[in-house]
This record gives structure tokens, sequence and C-alpha cells, in this order.
């Protein structure tokens, strides 16, 4: 308020008033001059980063600038303490932190000497005012890279920056980094639930520090674990190529290699250790999986057994052992293998299917039966183990009992095309074709290019005389199994039955091309070429037959179609062959006389003729022809025996009749001729 004796509009003052200003310019004076040395004092005791020999200058001018003209403080720097160190920072210097550091930030080197408005902040650690306060790198650490870390092998991150106010107003930052470790990401893989991020910071990791052993170790186990084969086997590769003594890393390469199926790599690597760790039997048992793989049967029996020497409770090891004495045939071995398990485990139902199907194999087919019958007694809806008790059953002729359990198979599992195949021929065992033709129907219907069933189908439709319905199964097999040159001779035999002698040739000449070596096929072909008029084929197919092996049908059929040429020499020389086959058979003897009659051979053709009626002394017609070469010799008096032995076997052999009284007539006329 005014004092009301002094007007409004009065620029005077009273004595209080005046004696004020005295005293506020006289404080001024002193203070200024007082600033001025201050600031000449610190330029002194405080050094610029800068270098600047005015920087005590400057400071009074800014402290001026703030205690007299109102304007904010500037800050010159920051102290504190780290790790039990003092520090101080510069405004353009960076406060770099790693997560192992502990902080306290004492307080701001600024115009306000008193620091009575001045506050310090670090963004995300402590609160609002954070000056006095124990601050924890390992917090700046982990925000900076939840921020603004990626996991590809960065050292350093930027982190909030430590704000100083006056009062609500912002007057510096100074720049803060966090230095990120390897551990950082190791201990962020630790904490992190996620299995990428995880993967993720652990090569982070590794990128930093390629020789961290226990790191590498950590992320193959992640790969392995979660199927990453390829992953796992670079890093468990890379720490046993850093140290090759390291057992933990090559025992855990071994299973890497072992779930990537690298079975020459397992067999290496199992070797590797065996020789820094001879007495491990888990080395030897994935080095015997590892080696039946690769079909080395004999190698995997002998790892197998050293595995159990060293550990003989493990029952999955014996079982393989099993597995691979079978692979090695060696079934008795494998039986006792399986019985081993049995032993140990009573109730291993995979160890008694094994046993029953070893013992089948064996051809120990009771043992099978009692087995599989323990099977279906404890296993009722067991397809498989019924199938297999009836084949047992009918490699032991109980052809009745076989084809019951088929069908209990069927009734368990209807679309088995195995066990149908099977009940079909165990049809066929008793005769009873309809029913087999039945099952092979379906199984073409499960599996409409089963080979053994098209050919089942096809030779009963053969065997019951049905060529055309046959040849309709084999033609459809020979699409499915094109080179199989049984097949085409059937087919062959089918269309020849049916008389489709074009198509009965041309697969009769495919079973040859597809390497069929049955001379009774080549005469087979050679009739077809007759049917079809191919004379000279026909002729060659014999002599091939013929060729081919001893053959009395191929010959005899030679022989005739010689005749027929005109061929008699080569037709002496087949019928000779013939009877060497079989000296005993009279028709041979009797086509070579007739052979040796058309050349001329007289003297040749009688002792065929002879040598027949030994083994066939009746044979009109034989004792006729042998009279003829008698008569024609002038020998009537044989030729006469001869045609009335014919006629006495056969009066109805009227040209034997005929000859009796001419010969009659030539003996007297030439005992006439001799009186006179």
């Amino acid at each position: 308020m005014r004092r009301p004796d002094i007007p409004p509009g009065d620029r005077r003052v009273d004595g209080k008033t005046k004696a004020r200003r005295r005293w506020g310019a006289a404080a001024a004076g002193l203070l200024v001059p007082g600033l001025l040395l201050g600031g000449l004092w610190l330029g002194f005791v405080i050094r610029d980063p800068q270098h600047d020999p005015l920087f005590g200058l400057t400071r009074v001018r800014n402290a001026l600038s703030f205690y007299v003209l109102g304007g904010p403080p500037r800050v010159y720097g920051l102290t504190g303490e780290r790790n039990g160190r003092d520090f101080r920072l510069n405004p353009s210097e960076t406060f770099t932190v790693t997560y192992r550091d502990e902080f306290i930030l004492h307080g701001v080197v600024s115009d306000d000497l008193l620091s009575r408005g001045v506050s310090v902040d670090i963004g995300g650690v402590g609160g609002e005012r954070d000056e006095g306060r124990i601050l924890r790198g390992v917090d700046l650490v982990d925000r900076a890279m939840a921020e603004r870390g990626r996991p590809e092998g960065t050292t350093r991150l930027p982190a909030e920056p430590i704000r100083i106010r006056y009062r609500e107003t912002a007057i510096a930052a100074i720049p803060v980094q966090a230095v990120v470790t390897p551990q950082d990401w190791l201990r962020h893989a630790r904490a992190s639930e996620s299995l990428k991020e995880r993967i993720d910071y652990l090569e982070a990791a590794i990128r930093m520090n390629p020789a961290d052993a226990n790191v590498r170790k950590m992320l193959g186990g992640i790969y392995l674990r979660s199927g990453e084969i390829e992953r796992a086997i670079r890093h468990y590769a890379e720490v046993v190529r850093q140290n090759p003594e390291d057992l933990t890393a090559l025992r855990e390469l071994l299973k890497a290699y072992a779930a990537g199926k690298d079975d020459a790599a397992v067999i290496r690597t199992g070797e590797r250790l065996l020789a820094l760790s001879p007495g491990e039997a888990a080395i030897y048992a994935h080095m015997a999986f590892a080696s039946g793989n690769l079909g080395r049967w004999p190698r995997a029996v002998d790892l197998y057994r050293k595995s159990l020497a060293l550990d003989p409770h493990q029952e999955a090891l014996q079982f393989r052992l099993g597995e691979a004495y079978e692979m090695t045939k060696d079934y008795p071995a494998a039986i006792e293998a399986y019985r081993a398990v049995l032993k140990r485990t009573p109730e291993a139902d995979y160890a008694r299917m094994a046993l029953a199907a070893a013992s089948l194999k064996a051809g120990k087919n009771e043992e099978a039966i009692r087995v599989y019958r323990e099977i279906v007694k404890r296993q009722p809806r067991n397809a498989l183990a019924h199938a297999n008790l009836a084949l047992a059953l009918g490699n032991k002729g109980l052809t009745r009992e076989e084809v019951a359990y088929d069908r209990k198979a069927l009734a368990i599992e209807p679309g088995n095309a195995i066990v149908r195949f099977n009940l079909a021929a165990a049809y066929e065992k008793l005769k009873m074709d309809r029913e087999a033709a039945r099952e092979y129907r379906q199984v073409l219907k499960l599996k409409p290019e089963d080979a053994d069933a098209l050919k089942g189908l096809a030779d009963l439709e053969f065997r019951s005389g049905r060529y055309a319905a046959a040849a309709t199964g084999y033609e459809r097999l020979v699409k499915v199994s094109p080179q199989k040159a049984d097949v085409y001779a059937q087919l062959g035999f089918s269309y020849a039955e049916a008389k489709k002698y074009g198509l009965a040739a041309e697969n009769y000449e495919k079973a040859l091309r597809f390497g069929k070596r049955d001379p009774q096929l080549r005469q087979q072909l050679a009739d077809v070429y007759e049917k079809l008029g191919r004379k000279k084929e026909a002729i060659a197919q014999y002599e091939r037959a013929a060729a081919a092996g001893p053959n009395d049908g191929a010959l005899d059929v030679l022989a005739d179609r010689y005749m027929e040429e005109g061929r008699y020499e080569e037709a002496v020389q087949t019928y000779r062959k013939l009877i060497a086959l079989n000296p005993r058979k009279p028709s041979h003897h009797e086509a070579l006389g007739y052979a040796y009659e058309r050349q001329g051979k007289t003297g040749a053709a009688i002792e065929a003729y002879q040598a027949s009626l030994k083994y066939d002394p009746e044979n009109a017609e034989v004792l006729y022809r042998l009279g003829l070469l008698h008569e024609r010799n002038r020998d009537y008096e044989d030729a006469l025996q001869a045609f009335e032995k014919a006629y006495e076997l056969n009066p109805e052999h009227v040209r034997a009749g005929n000859k009796i009284p001419r010969m009659k007539i030539l003996l007297l006329e030439r005992k006439m001729g001799e009186k006179q």
C-alpha cells in the first residue's frame, strides 16, 4: 500500500527506501568484485575441458547472468563415485556403464553455487532426484538392451541420458552408454522364457566371444532339443575343434550326428570318444545302431554285445541285438536275445512278437505257433499275430486252421491286402479255387497293381481252362511287371489255347527276349509258327529247342518236319539222336527205317525195322514195310514170312494179305526156274 501522505504521482521516496537502495548498491558493488575474484580463483582451480585459459572469467560472467540477471545456471560438471572411486564428468563427456558397476551421483557443478534448485535424474532407474542414491549399472544395461539392443554382437548401446534440471527447466543432459558384454546376453538368455529370444541372445554372446565353449554347448543343446540338428552340430563341432578332448562336447556331437542320421559321422565320433573314454556303453550303442543303418550287421552285433557287456541291464539294446542277429540270419542267436528280454520283462509283448517271428523265419514252426497262440490270447485284437500264426500253421500243413486264423486277422483288419493274399493261397491249397479267386479280386480292389494277386488270379483262370480270362489277367500283369519272361510265356500259351496264334507268337518271342531259357517254349513257338504257316521259322525254333538239350518232343517233331521238307539225311541224324536218348522206343527205330527208305538205303532201313520189331514184334505195319524191303531185295522167303506175320497180326491189313499169294508165286517161279 502506498502511504497516504505521498501523492500517487510523486516519485520521491522516504528515508527507509533510500537506505535500502544504498545498501543494495553497496552489496552489488561488493558482489561484482567478489565474483571477479572468485572467477579468477576458479580459473586456476577448475580446468576447462577445452583448456580455455579464460574459463574462470567465463564462469564469472555466467554467475553474474544467473544471480543478477536471473538467467538459468550453466552446468560445468557432474561429480560422483563409481565402484568406490570418485569421478567427475564434463557435460560433453559420455558416462559409460557396465552391468557390474554401482555408482552414486554426488552433485552438479553449476552457476548455482549452493545447488538449491538443481536436480539430477537418470531415466528408467532411481527416482525423480537421483543424486545421493546408490544406482546399479545392470539396471541401465538391461533397460538399454530391452529398448534398443539387438542380438547382433553390439558392444555399446545408448541409454537414457543423465538429465540435469534447474527447478523444472532442463539445463543439461550427459550422454550415457551401456557397455554390453557376452555375459549380458547370457544373463538375458537365462532369464528369457522365449526359446527364440534365448537363442538370439546366446548367438549374440557367441559372436562377441567365439571361444566361449560353455555358450556354444548351451546353444548346441537348445538346437538339438528343438530339432535344428545342423546348427547343433556346428556349435558342438567348433567346441571340439577348439578342444579335441572335450568329452561333453564329443558326447553331444555324437547324439547330434545320430539325430541327423549321419551314420558315418556317428561312427567316426564314437571312435574318437572310445579312444578317450573306452568304458561308456552308450557310445557302443550309438555306433551299433549307426552300423546297422549302414548295413554292417556283423559289426552292429559286435558293438551291441560290447555295450551290453558294460551295461547288461539295457533291455532296449538286448532287443536291438536280436534284430541285428536276424539281419545276419543268425536266427537261433536272435531267439536267445529276445528270450533274454522276456526273462527280464515278461510283459514285453513286443519282444514276444519278435521271438515268434524269428522262430517262424528259423523254420521252428512249432515254437512260433506256441508263442503266437500266447500273443493272440493276450492280445485278441492283434491282427498281425493272427496272420503270422496262420502262416506257421500253414507251414505245418494245417491248412484249415491257417484259413481260420487268416479270416480272424481279416475280421480285425479287413483292409490288409497281404493277409487276403495269404488266405487266397491257402484256399488254393485246399482246391477251393472259387474262394481263392474271390480273395485275389479283393486284393486287387485294395491294390489294383498287386503283381502277385494278378498272377494268382490269372493262374487260376489258366488252370480252369478259361484261357481268354487268363490272357486278360496276364496282360494286366505284364503292364505292372513288363520284363517277366514267365508271364509272357504264360500269356503266349493262353493265346495259343484261345487260338489267337499271332498274339501267342508275339508273347512267346517276348518271353525269349526277356531271358526265358526253355526248350519247351521254343517248341511251343515253333508249333504256333506252323499254324501261322511260317514253316522255316518253325523248323529253326525246333532246331534250337533240340540244341538246347535232350528233348524227345522237339527232336521228334523236328525229324518229322525234315521228312516233310525232303531233308532225309537231317531226319536220319535227328532220329539217331532220338534213339540215343531212348534206344528201347520202337517208334524211333521205325521212323529211322522209313528215313533210310526214302534215301534208298534198303539195308539200313531193314536193320532199323528189325530193331523196331525187337521192341515191338507185333507191329503189323513195320512187318509189312520190312516185307516190302525184302521183296525189293528179291528175298521172297523173308518177304513172305513178314507179310504172313503182318496179316496174322492184323487180318484187316489188306495190303499185307494181297502180298502173300504174290510172294508164293514168285517163290514157285524161282523153284521152277532153278529146275530148268
